[in-house]
């Protein structure tokens, strides 16, 4: 698996009061709250952005 690049993310829209995030982490299948920006999906040719949690996206590197 590619290394994570935390520049690549970006924080999906909150869900609404109560509910949970719609999508998974694709690394340990938590809930997901980042997505994977436009040209990050582009350079790598997917159809599908990927989505990770607070969790993956902070052992990346990323800063909230």
């Amino acid at each position: 698996m590619d290394p994570l690049d935390p520049a690549d993310y970006e924080r999906i829209k909150p869900p609404k009061k109560g509910k949970p995030y719609p999508y998974k982490c694709r690394i340990c299948g938590a809930p997901a709250a980042w997505t994977e920006t436009f040209a990050a999906r582009d350079r790598r040719h997917r159809l599908v952005s990927w989505r990770i949690c607070e969790q993956c996206y902070r052992d990346a590197g990323g800063t909230m």
